[in-house]
């Protein structure tokens, strides 16, 4: 479904307003087994090395700084529009700060205080420098080159030698021509409306290199990141610039088709367009990488794509994306590592449908953003796992932020998948799916150590006639089935789970919240679907008004377990006529408005739920869940 990030860098760290969402229906789009993990569930998603022929892991973007200083990004999102500072967070190149509410993340009990804490800290991590930079007039490169360097220039020509700037190569030769080890610096400028294709394989010894610069032959600051941001133009004073003409608003053909094996491309801008990139080999590398407005922008038809990942073992790194109607980044290859993608939909005609859309298998996605603009009249879909006539499995997102839209699990052949410590929220008010979204019998996922803050509801389960797939390519007849959710905080939502009806039949089985917070709710459930033996586990609901909004014949299934959860402040206070056991209802202090952390120990009590999981043997912030077991997503640790 939804989709977004921040139009200004700057409100990384905020997040949305006051006032209660609005009710909306209906709209277009839309007792287990107690073992360790159930069967075909994921255990340990990290276990293990990765397969043979895998991409390198990926640096931390530093040159490693001082023994004993940790230079590795620190995970920490920040929601809500508290004002509150969680402190500053090392991104990998800088210092920045979390404001909000809560937090979300590994790191957000141990950020830096201060700016200067922080810089102090990580002053010894500098941003890893270039193994190779260009020498255009004495030709050749610096240390780290190899042998073959050629030059790039809006003005080259097919029929110079490529080896200075003066004789310097056009870029359609250069990509028809460079082979392995050839390493090619692409000078900044516009470059036109090019629709290129590459197709000569590298080597893993020897890759192919293209490598953008500025007009001055200079690279971006070691760790840069995408040239523009927001609602920033694209600049060929920046990085080069490949600029389709839009012919009745609508732009066509691919800007870059990359086919070859071990390619690598760095720091290049595309846009106005059908498709921007389109990486196709595999052992592909792309860092820096811009894609802007494609597709059709005189209508509403699906069309429109930044960048197609279509190779096994990618690597791809610090890409911003925006626009692309149809698609932002689709994903179709497996055994790839992508960290910090910024994708943004800010335009009214034809608005981005799926934002950062991950299929394939064992991908590990790290430090995504997603951002979209309030008001658009696509919901879209943001962080979005969608297998049509396939599967998609033991894919990992570690770390988000979405803005104004969802995160979204659809179809039976997406299971196994894990989604962890990120935040879903909204800037304005809030659209009704700007939600964790469970859909068309997507099962055994894991969810973990998330907050959904601001919205119409926190968890969505649906099913709906989907049109991209009948049953035979995965769209099944199901609003999702035996799924974990751990450590989840829902707060300051209309509902806390919504069972929503989109015209379909399908009925919400055996979905098991453990450790779930559900803060300040205008109802624990809302129901207008079946839906058989969900559980909740040591949850928390506080602040509810009450326990379910039942409708169209729909109820909260009688099966519905209720085991060691704890009411307080709500318009209800237990679960009479459900499987109830060990409800409590003491009043708990919370740290501050909107934030999870308990302030005392009234939450204590809690049986250890490893066994449901081992997954909840930690808490929201990765820390060990220790007799006092406390109820709801965070530990209470006295000071």
């Amino acid at each position: 479904m939804p989709s977004a990030r921040l139009l200004l860098i700057s409100l990384l760290a905020l997040t949305g307003c006051d006032g209660g969402p609005t009710d909306v229906d209906g709209g277009t789009e839309g007792g287990p087994d107690a073992s360790v993990t159930r069967d075909g569930a994921p255990a340990d998603p990290d276990a293990g090395e990765p397969p043979d022929g895998g991409p390198p892991p990926l640096d931390a973007g530093t040159d490693g700084g001082t023994p004993g200083v940790d230079c590795a990004p620190q995970q920490a999102y920040a929601e809500g529009d508290c004002g509150r500072s969680f402190g500053f967070v090392w991104d990998g190149y800088a210092c920045v700060e979390r404001v909000g509410c809560g937090c979300a993340g590994r790191d957000c009990l141990t950020l830096a205080p201060d700016m200067a804490s922080c810089e102090a800290v990580h002053a010894s991590c500098a941003p890893a420098s270039p193994d190779c930079v260009p020498s255009p007039d004495a030709g050749g490169g610096g240390p780290g080159c190899a042998a073959e360097v050629r030059y790039v220039t809006p003005d080259g020509s097919a029929s110079a030698d490529g080896r200075t700037a003066s004789s310097a190569w056009s870029l359609e030769h250069a990509l028809a021509t460079a082979g392995p080890g050839t390493v090619v610096f692409i000078r900044g400028g516009d470059y036109g409306d090019l629709r290129l294709r590459q197709s000569t394989d590298g080597r893993a010894d020897a890759p192919i290199r293209f490598i953008g610069t500025d007009p001055s032959w200079a690279l971006p600051a070691p760790g840069a990141r995408a040239s523009v941001s927001g609602t920033e133009p694209v600049d060929p004073g920046v990085m080069p610039l490949l600029r389709g003409v839009l012919t009745g608003n609508r732009g066509s053909g691919t800007a870059l088709q990359f086919d070859g094996d071990h390619v690598h491309v760095e720091n290049v801008q595309v846009s106005r367009y059908s498709i921007g990139f389109d990486f196709r080999g595999s052992h592909q590398v792309m860092r820096n990488l811009v894609s802007d407005h494609h597709g059709d922008f005189s209508g509403r038809p699906y069309e429109g794509w930044g960048m197609f990942v279509r190779g096994d073992h990618a690597r791809v790194e610090r890409c911003f994306i925006r626009d692309g109607a149809a698609e932002g980044i689709s994903i179709r290859g497996s055994d790839g590592v992508y960290r910090d993608i910024e994708v943004v939909g800010i335009d009214g005609d034809n608005p981005m449908d799926y934002y950062f859309l991950l299929n394939g298998h064992r991908n590990r996605a790290e430090r995504i953003v997603v951002y979209r603009s309030p008001g658009l009249s696509h919901l879209g879909h943001g962080i979005c796992i969608k297998p049509v006539g396939a599967t998609s499995t033991q894919n990992v997102v570690d770390g988000f932020r979405v803005v104004n839209t969802n995160v979204e699990l659809q179809f039976a052949g997406c299971s196994e998948n894990v989604i962890r410590n990120g935040v879903i929220t909204r800037t304005t008010e809030p659209e009704w799916s700007t939600a964790l979204t469970i859909a068309n019998g997507a099962h055994h996922n894991l969810f973990q150590n998330m907050i959904v803050s601001g919205s119409y509801a926190g968890v969505v389960f649906n099913d709906w006639d989907d049109g991209a797939a009948d049953e035979s390519g995965g769209d099944a007849v199901d609003a999702g089935h035996d799924n974990d959710l751990v450590n989840l905080v829902v707060r300051d939502a209309s509902y806390g789970i919504f069972m929503r009806d989109q015209g379909s039949a399908g009925v919400a089985r055996r979905n098991r919240f453990i450790h779930a917070s559900f803060l300040d709710v205008g109802e624990l459930f809302r129901i207008r679907r079946g839906n058989e033996g969900t559980e909740l586990h040591h949850c928390v609901i506080d602040g509810a008004g009450g326990f379910a909004r039942e409708e169209l014949g729909f109820r909260v299934a009688s099966d519905t377990a209720f085991v060691g959860c704890n009411v307080s402040a709500s318009g209800f206070d237990g679960f009479t006529g459900y499987a109830e056991s060990g409800t409590t209802r003491s009043t708990p202090a919370f740290v501050a408005p909107g934030d999870p952390r308990p302030a005392d120990d009234a939450l204590d009590g809690a049986e250890d739920a490893s066994a449901l999981h081992p997954e909840a043997a930690r808490d929201l912030y990765g820390r060990e869940r220790t007799a006092p077991i406390t109820r709801g997503a965070v530990e209470y640790v006295p000071e």
